[in-house]
């Protein structure tokens, strides 16, 4: 028997708050966003959405549309300790439950 503490959970990834709402429609109980908000301008991953920009905004606007927990992909957290605890502070500002750093 697994323990509650190590229970397995979906939590699917979106992208915007039309998608975080259809995540939360299908009944989970938290959700990520996705690695790359790129695809709001139809373009790959490759450095086209800035942190400061688009990020928090779309970040601001996933967390006001559903009810349900968000955690942030937080990618590379932009490449050193200053950016990291930028980073972090936009997650808070956005209203994310949490943030996973990659690099």
């Amino acid at each position: 028997m697994i323990s509650e503490s190590a229970a397995v959970y979906r939590g699917p990834a979106c992208f915007d708050a039309v998608s975080g709402k259809l995540v939360e429609k299908a009944g989970v109980q938290f959700r990520f966003t996705s690695g790359s908000l790129a695809v709001l301008l139809g373009l790959p991953d490759i450095g086209h959405i800035s942190y400061h920009g688009e990020m928090v905004i779309q970040g601001c606007q996933i967390t006001q549309a559903i009810a349900i927990l968000v955690i942030r992909n937080g990618d590379n957290v932009y490449k050193n300790a200053m950016n990291v605890r930028s980073t972090v502070k936009g997650c808070i500002q956005s209203g994310f439950a949490g943030i996973i750093p990659e690099d």
